[in-house]
């Protein structure tokens, strides 16, 4: 059994009931543990955008909603996985944030705050702002446009999908 040194705050597909949640837990590309239902401390913009409907939390702090999610302590395996999954620093910036728990998987843990990295998406274009922004990520409608799957999309180019939502494609990193 690996350390679980990294802390993931994770608030989109990666959640447990969302479609690549499998991902998240297979444990062949790393190990992760479910510590939590979780929120993030500060307010953060949580919109869909794009053809496939990916939801994005815009790195534009204290704008949008409490945005809710989970918490995993996660090996270095996951983290080089989830960092490829998520194409950071290519399309993501993975950066240090806190979360407050509000419904751990440890009784008497509500309201702990944690630290932990999550991946936003930085130089994301402005007019990502004017899109209803989300609390939590459920991809169901009516509220929300549902997630498109890869195995759906016609044409599942990286860099198409960049352009729609970013400013500069090369301009973050992974710490």
């Amino acid at each position: 059994m690996a350390a679980l040194l990294h802390r993931v705050f994770v608030y989109g597909t990666l959640k447990r009931g969302r479609p690549n949640h499998h991902l998240l837990s297979d444990e062949s590309r790393g190990e992760s543990r479910f510590v939590g239902e979780a929120k993030l401390t500060e307010k953060f913009p949580l919109v869909i955008a794009g053809q496939y409907n990916i939801p994005f939390l815009l790195a534009a702090k204290g704008q949008g909603k409490e945005v809710y999610g989970e918490v995993y302590n996660i090996d270095d395996a996951m983290l080089v996985f989830l960092d490829d999954f998520e194409q950071c620093p290519l399309f993501y910036s993975r950066s240090p944030t806190k979360c407050s728990l509000v419904n751990p998987s440890n009784s008497g843990e509500a309201g702990r705050v944690l630290d932990c990295e999550v991946y936003f998406l930085e130089d994301f274009k402005k007019e990502l702002l004017q899109l209803p922004t989300f609390g939590s990520y459920t991809g169901k409608p009516p509220e929300q446009k549902p997630f498109v799957y890869k195995d759906d999309r016609v044409d599942i180019d990286l860099m198409t999908i960049i352009q729609e939502v970013r400013n500069h494609p090369h301009s973050t990193t992974c710490t």
